[in-house]
This record gives structure tokens, C-alpha cells and sequence, in this order.
């Protein structure tokens, strides 16, 4: 067994990473596997928010990789502004390439910063969706945001401020 960006423990096995995220390849393989499951739901359950999940809860390797504190400040946005403002799932999608370039010259910075990540990322994990049954899937993968974003609280001020300069800016 081997210890995940997540702080779970995986199977050890080889294959692709994530080029900074810090997930073991099996999470990863995991992930992937989740992603061609919720795509064959159909676009009814399209849940663009995996990625923001999935992202926010293996930040390790932020205090020396600056695309890791990027992906980190823009997915953090983006469940933020889901959650908290009510931007739906299709925007997003627009609106996440474009959180660096808008918010960071906004607040008047050329980089983000490193934002301490909980001790805890929640109940719900990509191993933890992974595993459930059909009948558990949906309604589990709709709350993950929700799980996510909470465990997050203490960052939420400095969340909220990047949300509100990227929203202002469009």
C-alpha cells in the first residue's frame, strides 16, 4: 500500500500520474474510471465538478509547484462559485480557463498563493464514489461539491474574495 496526495492508502501500481497533482496511479486509474462512469450516465448527470473534486482534494506538492497552487485557487473558484453563487455547471466550464488571467491582475498579483489544505477532504473521495453502486453513484457524486467545499472552511474568505473579483470582471 501506498499513501495518495489524498492522505488515503492505494494499492500500489504503476501507470500515469497526473503530471503535479500528487495522486498514486491507481487513484488516478481511479479517477479516470469514475470520469467514463458518470459520462455514460448520460448528460443528465453531468457533473463537471468531478474535476474541481477531484483536484481540491490532492494538493499535495503546492509548496513547490506553482501549476498546483494555480489548479488548486481555480478549482477552489469554481466550486465556490457553483456552490456559494449559484453559477451553473455550463458556465463553469467557460468560466475556469479564465480564472488565473481575471482574478490574480484583479487583486493585483502575479501568482497565487499557497493555501494550507484541510486535515481532512471529507467523507466522500474518488475511491469512496468509486466503490458504491449504481443506486448510490448519483446522489453520492451530487453531494461531492458540497463535501468538498466544506471541508475547505477555513479557506473560504480568501475563496470567496477570488470568486467575487472573477464574477465582477465578467
Amino acid at each position: 500500500m501506498e499513501r495518495c496526495g489524498c492522505g488515503g492508502l492505494v494499492a500500489v501500481e504503476g501507470g500515469p500520474q497526473h503530471p503535479y497533482m500528487e495522486s498514486a496511479p491507481a487513484r488516478w486509474r481511479m479517477y479516470g474510471e469514475l470520469t467514463v462512469r458518470l459520462l455514460a450516465l448520460g448528460p443528465a448527470a453531468a457533473q463537471p465538478s468531478h474535476v474541481d473534486c477531484f483536484a481540491t482534494q490532492h494538493t499535495g506538492g503546492a509548496d513547490s509547484d506553482r501549476r498546483q497552487r494555480s489548479s488548486i485557487a481555480v478549482h477552489l473558484v469554481a466550486l465556490c462559485a457553483r456552490i456559494e453563487r449559484g453559477i451553473p455547471a455550463a458556465q463553469l466550464q467557460r468560466l475556469r480557463p479564465r480564472v488565473s488571467a481575471t482574478v490574480l491582475p484583479a487583486l493585483g498579483k502575479d501568482d497565487w498563493p499557497l493555501l494550507t489544505p484541510p486535515d481532512d477532504y471529507g467523507e466522500l473521495t474518488v475511491a469512496v464514489l468509486w466503490n458504491l453502486p449504481d443506486d448510490e453513484f448519483g446522489p453520492s457524486l451530487a453531494d461531492w461539491p458540497s463535501c468538498v467545499w466544506s471541508a475547505w472552511a477555513h479557506q473560504h474568505a480568501t475563496v470567496r474574495v477570488w470568486t467575487d473579483a472573477l464574477l465582477e470582471a465578467l
